[in-house]
């Protein structure tokens, strides 16, 4: 029935791209009553003919555009020793502390003009006790201690929005003289970057592994990529 349908369209000159169009609704509905939460792809997908399987653990809805910027861990490469998992972890440090910084750059405007208001106020305080060395010591320590708490504070926020973006699981890309695509993974605990001890191979070229790129784990979850293997 459906060939007849679209035979009849292309009769009347419909467009090629609006029959495309109604083949893919009907595949999409037929895909939908499976009921399955399995993503099937039946095509050549990653060098095979063979049916593709993506499973994600993931708490929200997936966009088009994070989709593309997929990669799938496809085996474990090697065990890392415990020097390697320490420069890891250094690299990784380095590279979300980076983004802090820049993401701290933007914020600096507001920091400052905070940072003004409580001159002025110190200043008049300052003025008031002049005459006494002992209190004007102490508004001197006053006045440290809250300059301190606003860059402490805004530290926090920008790591905060940093880890949003990117979340607490990283991966970074490593250099391998085989030219095998492989990463590494990382959480972020705390203020620390803790790198599990395996190094993993992954389905997409090594460069294309940009910052962003979502890496799906052989248990489901997903890190993002950061750093670019350097």
């Amino acid at each position: 029935m459906l060939a007849k349908v679209v035979a009849g369209w292309e009769n009347e000159g419909v467009n090629t791209a609006r029959v495309l169009l109604v083949v893919g609704c009907v595949v999409a509905v037929a895909a939908c009553r499976t009921g399955t939460a399995l993503r099937d792809l039946d095509g050549p997908l990653f060098g095979h003919a063979g049916t593709t399987r993506f499973i994600v653990d993931t708490d929200r809805p997936l966009e088009a555009r994070e989709l593309a910027q997929m990669a799938r861990v496809i085996r474990v490469y090697k065990t890392l020793g415990p020097a390697e998992v320490a420069e890891i972890e250094r690299r990784m440090r380095r590279v979300v502390d980076d983004l802090v910084a820049v993401e701290l750059g933007t914020m600096r405007p507001a920091m400052n003009k905070e940072k003004a208001a409580l001159e002025v106020v110190h200043h008049r305080e300052i003025a008031a006790v002049q005459a006494d060395p002992t209190r004007c010591a102490r508004l001197e320590a006053k006045h440290a201690a809250a300059l301190l708490r606003i860059e402490s504070e805004a530290m926090e926020v920008a790591r905060a929005r940093v880890l949003k973006r990117l979340g607490h699981e990283l991966a970074l890309p490593l250099r391998m003289n085989d030219q095998r695509s492989v990463v590494a993974i990382g959480r972020v605990v705390g203020g620390a970057v803790r790198v599990t001890a395996k190094a993993y191979e992954v389905d997409v070229a090594a460069g294309k592994l940009s910052t962003g790129t979502n890496v799906v784990g052989l248990d489901g979850k997903q890190a993002k990529v950061v750093g670019n293997g350097e």
